[in-house]
């Protein structure tokens, strides 16, 4: 099958990004200079998968309500009320799509970085990333002078200025650490969920006079109170059983939300990429003969044979 080959301005395909597609029985390569088009797909194909988890977690919380069974066990006198936790289970697909936002997110800054590397003109290297780091330490700097190999000086200086480490002790509480932490977690194992019930579920009316701490057990997916059978007129539910999925590890102590994910990416897409801008030339001159527009990268092209 023959191939056609589009360069830019004829410069070398390994100094940029490629894209290549099939039309009409040719194979076409299309070589784009250094910039933030293909980061930006990247974060893109994230924002679908966000989309998606916010269908799947307000599905999940609607199908899946916490349950209030209540019993008398009128041989110990006994006023029994389970809370029955929803089926995590069922969550697992919102799970996945977790992991898939969150390798897109973190992959759109290895994105960036490649294209960074290509300014010099140069091949990125195997090591080239956007380094992500919690200590200022030695073998942090080490780590980022791999990771940044080739790419300019001025561009580096941006990514050490938005290293977790510049928020000192804090430096958990950062949308990068957290987005490269679970993009860790989701190479090696899914992350977990759990479901957060409103601040009660029930009260005690005042009047009631038993005083004193409830006990209560887990069983299974079950939180179990006992009272005083003479308590169970005093025993007021809360009309709202409406739980809210989240995600944790609870190892690396990270505990979030679908609005967290929402401020990470914002993080991401208004304050990450952006910063990078001003390092990539202008792709938008004003197209005509002999270009041609791909979602607002501007291609000058000639057609040859390739070997």
């Amino acid at each position: 099958m023959a191939s056609l080959f589009i360069p830019f301005s004829n410069q070398p395909v390994r100094r940029t990004s490629i894209l290549s597609h099939r039309l009409r029985g040719y194979d076409f390569i299309m070589s784009i200079p250094p910039s933030l088009f293909e980061p930006d797909l990247k974060r893109q194909w994230a924002k679908k998968h966000l989309d998606s988890l916010k269908s799947e977690i307000d599905t999940f919380n609607q199908r899946h309500p916490y349950e209030i069974v209540t019993e008398e066990e009128l041989n110990t006198s006994t006023y029994v009320i389970r809370i029955v936790h929803p089926p995590l289970l069922e969550a697992l697909q919102a799970v996945l799509t977790f992991g898939d936002f969150v390798s897109c997110l973190r992959a759109s800054l290895d994105y960036l970085a490649w294209q960074l590397a290509l300014l010099n003109g140069t091949w990125p290297t195997r090591e080239t990333c956007f380094p992500i780091c919690e200590k200022n330490t030695v073998d942090a700097q080490v780590k980022i002078a791999k990771a940044t190999f080739g790419i300019p000086d001025p561009a580096i200086a941006v990514m050490k200025s938005l290293q977790p480490y510049q928020s000192g002790d804090a430096y958990k509480s950062s949308h990068l650490w957290r987005l490269n932490m679970l993009w860790n977690i989701d190479k090696h194992r899914h992350i977990s969920a759990f479901s957060v019930l409103p601040a009660w579920q029930f009260c005690l009316r005042e009047g009631y006079g038993g005083g004193g701490v409830l006990s209560t057990e887990q069983i299974n997916n079950c939180t179990v109170m006992r009272l005083p059978i003479a308590a169970k007129d005093h025993v007021e539910f809360n009309t709202n059983r409406q739980a809210d999925l989240r995600f944790f590890d609870q190892r690396e102590g990270i505990d979030l939300g679908y609005q967290e994910l929402v401020e990470m990416y914002d993080f991401v897409t208004n304050s990450v990429l952006p910063a990078f801008s001003d390092f990539f030339p202008s792709t938008r001159p004003t197209p005509q003969k002999g270009y041609e527009r791909i979602r607002g990268v501007t291609l000058s092209f000639s057609v040859g044979h390739l070997n």
